[in-house]
């Protein structure tokens, strides 16, 4: 799935997407419906971690950055109880992604962050750690309402920096914007959320 190159005008301040309202977090999915038969949760391995992290390519040349990072063992644990604060007991891998306008010679740019768990009860556990760290960074947060397609979905924004931090089966996926419009942000965290599903489907 290409984003726009629309995306550039958003990390230089030309942005015209709206912002979000101020709403609710949400924990749960979101479609709902009557379940016919339980089906299985989403999980990546290492390599589909990888995969799941946006690129230049799949943002559509709108942002450019580094090849992503992908650490497993003692080193994803360090990284993923260091950013949220929880023991991340049942960690399978972590992966990083920092993405920039290019050209662009402010400070705008955007950070994807994944954990990959054994279990959506571990993800979940995690993802309500590293929303309260992530809230804790921020001043004067306030909630708003973004609509990915997560399991969870918890979103909230500061003077300049807007995090969504989400779980979708034993996955989280952490976004952090700095310089770009809440409205916009939603395109981005629904985007990581579709990465996560191809991937996983691979």
């Amino acid at each position: 799935m290409l984003l726009s190159a629309a995306l550039v005008a958003t990390l230089t301040g030309c942005g015209d997407g709206e912002e979000a309202t101020t709403g609710k977090v949400s924990d749960a999915p979101a479609a709902s419906g009557r379940a016919t038969k339980a089906k299985a949760f989403i999980s990546l391995s290492a390599a589909q971690v990888r995969s799941a992290l946006p690129t230049d390519y799949t943002l559509g040349d709108a942002l450019v950055g580094d090849d992503p990072t992908v650490v497993t063992g003692p080193e994803a644990r360090q990284n993923c109880t260091g950013s949220s604060g929880a023991s991340c007991d049942g960690l399978v891998a972590g992966g990083k992604k920092e993405l920039g306008a290019e050209g662009s010679t402010d400070e705008g740019h955007i950070e994807f962050t994944l954990y990959a768990f054994d279990s959506p009860k571990a993800a979940s556990a995690v993802r309500k750690s590293l929303a309260a760290t992530a809230r804790a960074s921020v001043t004067a947060p306030q909630r708003v309402e973004i609509a990915s397609g997560a399991d969870e979905t918890e979103a909230f924004r500061g003077t300049s920096t807007t995090h969504v931090v989400m779980r979708l089966g034993s996955v989280v996926a952490h976004v952090r914007a700095v310089g770009t419009t809440t409205g916009n942000v939603n395109h981005v965290a629904t985007h990581q959320i579709d990465l996560i599903k191809d991937a996983s489907a691979r």
